[in-house]
């Protein structure tokens, strides 16, 4: 427990354990930040684990694809973060 922690954070947390834990399933598509206006693309291929002593512990198996997309492309939804359902993955040339 964190005391520390407000209730709106607590459930943040809560929120986004479910997301990695349950919500996402091996074959999703994911997008993650690279801190420099794109976003790296790849697709889940494994079940949860926890790894304990990293900052970041609860983990899925992702392959990155030499994709990138930038920020400004994406659409409205997607710049807001939610959720798209029925992607296929997508192809590389």
């Amino acid at each position: 427990m964190n005391p520390d922690k407000t209730k709106i954070s607590a459930g943040l947390a809560c929120g986004a354990l479910w997301t990695v834990s349950k919500g996402i399933q091996q074959g999703d598509v994911v997008l993650c930040p690279d801190g420099m206006g794109k976003y790296r693309v790849g697709e889940v291929n494994g079940g949860y684990y926890y790894e304990e002593g990293k900052s970041l512990p609860h983990r899925r198996p992702v392959t990155w694809l030499n994709v990138a997309i930038d920020r400004s492309e994406m659409s409205e939804a997607l710049r807001n973060g939610q959720p798209l359902k029925g992607l296929s993955r997508p192809s590389i040339n």
